[in-house]
């Protein structure tokens, strides 16, 4: 099975679709990765001279907690990405439990 037939990948795409056009509404210009392979940031923005990266999660919140979270490796990943470009990174959150 390819990456882009997974669940994962189409949960993926829907959330990145729904930050892209949220992003959107309020006024970015929007760019996305043209590749069905993963990849750390799912979007690039700008806005007024101003540079972002989104990373977009589309996954369940803990049982226990009402939150999301990701690991250690990931958000040592984003640090990396924000010194090397010199722009933020910004992490939503989807919950897929309530649609």
């Amino acid at each position: 099975m390819e990456f882009n037939e997974t669940n994962k990948f189409k949960k993926g795409t829907i959330g990145e679709e729904i930050i892209s056009e949220l992003l959107q509404l309020k006024g970015w210009d929007v760019y996305r990765p043209n590749n069905n392979k993963p990849h750390l940031i799912d979007i690039i923005a700008i806005k007024n001279n101003t540079t972002i990266a989104v990373d977009v999660k589309t996954k369940a919140r803990f049982n226990k907690f009402n939150a999301q979270g990701i690991n250690f490796n990931h958000y040592e990943k984003y640090k990396e990405y924000m010194i090397k470009n010199n722009h933020n990174v910004y992490v939503f959150f989807i919950d897929d439990k309530i649609g």
